[in-house]
């Protein structure tokens, strides 16, 4: 089993981690279907029957998250490095806490950690861009 869950990492959820904040904002169809995937893995992993429940198995035993929560986790943990100065200096200025601008600082706002959000248009592409999503998530 160990061997299978080695294999079924290096092929299988090291893809679906791979680069997954850029499928922050997809619809829940294409997301279900990623979902099906790990689901797949799982089942292969545990020999799970087809039509027995392998959310239990999933999260209890394997402790994987749900791709959309997954995508979601990534994200977080990419403003968490901006935030502590360990991600790349284009990525850091995207990550600025509202209590950098000046006349912010008596705002409440400014001691809840909160980071500026650009405003966008009702355009889903600039709703999906990381300037954007990475400061609201």
């Amino acid at each position: 089993m160990m061997q299978l869950l080695n294999l079924v990492h290096a092929f299988v959820t090291s893809r679906l981690d791979h680069c997954c904040s850029v499928l922050v904002g997809l619809p829940l169809t294409l997301t279900a279907r990623l979902d099906r995937v790990l689901r797949s893995a799982a089942r292969l992993i545990g020999d799970v029957p087809k039509y027995s429940s392998i959310s239990g198995y999933v999260r209890d035993t394997l402790h994987w998250l749900p791709i959309r929560q997954r995508i979601f986790y990534r994200v977080d943990v990419l403003v968490w490095h901006c935030l502590l100065g360990n991600a790349p200096v284009y990525l850091q200025e995207l990550c600025r806490p509202a209590s950098t601008l000046v006349g912010r600082q008596v705002l409440r706002s400014s001691s809840g950690g909160k980071l500026l959000v650009p405003r966008v248009n009702t355009l889903t592409m600039q709703r999906r861009a990381s300037s954007v999503v990475a400061p609201s998530v």
